[in-house]
């Protein structure tokens, strides 16, 4: 198999991500899956991507990020799952990720953040949530969990809830940098 760094599926048809799909492709560092129709991710889906760096999968027909679906990606810095349709986040579906600098989550139907959405992005420095349906966030949604570092996830954080239904907002909890 060839040594690739680069991998893009983009503007093509793959709707399931199955289990070890792509575990021939060790060396990648950048996959680009971007509308390709993409429904669902088995769970192992991203198996033996121990080296990726950037996740795109934009332009999908996602609804769900399952707890255990990216959590061997721990070098993943930009994961990027926009103009999806997701309106459902399990709580540590974030769990793993733990080099995770970017996530951009804008254009999608998520109507509520879980406790513990967002628990061990330990180097986050961006979160992008625009353009959802989202009304409340519960105090916990950005608490960090890590044993890595000793503040929490929303020191230094740029937190995008622009285009949401926010109804109040407890600042407490949030990131310095807001954008609503």
């Amino acid at each position: 198999m060839p040594d690739f760094n680069y991998l893009s599926f983009e503007d093509s048809y793959l709707p399931t991500i199955f289990v070890s799909l792509f575990s021939n492709f060790t060396n990648i560092t950048h996959l680009y899956i971007n509308e390709t129709h993409v429904k669902q991710i088995q769970q192992g889906g991203f198996n033996g991507l121990d080296k990726l760096r950037v996740l795109q999968l934009a332009n999908n027909e996602l609804t769900e990020i399952l707890r255990g679906t990216l959590n061997h990606l721990s070098r993943l810095i930009v994961l990027n799952m926009s103009h999806n349709h997701i309106d459902i986040i399990e709580s540590n579906a974030f769990m793993g990720l733990l080099n995770l600098e970017k996530l951009i989550l804008n254009n999608n139907n998520v109507k509520t953040l879980h406790p513990n959405t967002f628990p061990y992005l330990q180097f986050i420095k961006v979160i992008d949530l625009s353009y959802n349906m989202i009304i409340d966030i519960p105090q916990n949604a950005f608490e960090n969990k890590s044993d890595y570092r000793d503040y929490p996830v929303n020191e230094g954080v740029t937190l995008d809830l622009s285009y949401n239904y926010i109804k109040s907002l407890n600042s407490s909890y949030i990131p310095i940098t807001l954008s609503i």
